[in-house]
């Protein structure tokens, strides 16, 4: 029986022994884990955004130059009759509205609140119109002008704020 004892104590000394080079690895292969950690995270910290000050004194736009922020306003969508085809024609339409949001940086909100109003101006300048109209391109930028202008009516400003009233889309059905 003191046997059987010593044999059980050996072999528990054995599987003790063959454990603790595993523990060790283990050991190893954390502490590196967590001192990669430290250095990523010490090399993050290091490089931090720049303060306000530090941002606007690298970015300096000369004074005589202007800063431009073209926007566009929502898109004003129009389907009308064609003038003269009993109903069997129409004309779609699209347009935008091209600003300076740099310089007038509330525009496009009020732009936004217009639209009905913007869209119903342009129904009634297209809807008036026949196929020798619409199909001719000269007519065409008279008519984007005329929208430019009659919308330009509705901004309370004596400024020239719009830019451009730019055509997404152009189709006679």
């Amino acid at each position: 029986m003191a046997d059987e004892v010593e044999e059980v104590v050996e072999e528990g000394g054995k599987e003790k022994s063959s454990l603790m080079p595993i523990v060790v690895i283990l050991a190893i292969v954390i502490l590196a884990e967590l001192a990669f950690v430290f250095y990523i995270i010490s090399s993050v910290k290091g490089a931090e955004a720049p303060t306000k000050e530090e941002e606007v004194s690298t970015n300096v736009v000369p004074e005589d130059s202007t800063l431009i922020a073209i926007a566009y306003s929502a898109p004003i969508q129009i389907l009308v009759n064609v003038k003269g085809t009993d109903g069997d024609r129409y004309f779609k339409a699209e347009f935008v509205i091209d600003y300076d949001e740099g310089r007038y940086p509330l525009l496009g909100e009020y732009l936004g609140s217009q639209m009905p109003r913007f869209k119903d101006v342009a129904i009634q300048i297209f809807s008036n119109q026949d196929m020798n109209v619409l199909d001719n391109a000269k007519i065409r930028e008279k008519y984007s002008d005329q929208l430019k202008a009659d919308i330009a009516k509705f901004i309370p400003s004596d400024k020239v704020m719009i830019k451009n009233i730019l055509t997404n889309e152009w189709l006679i059905q």
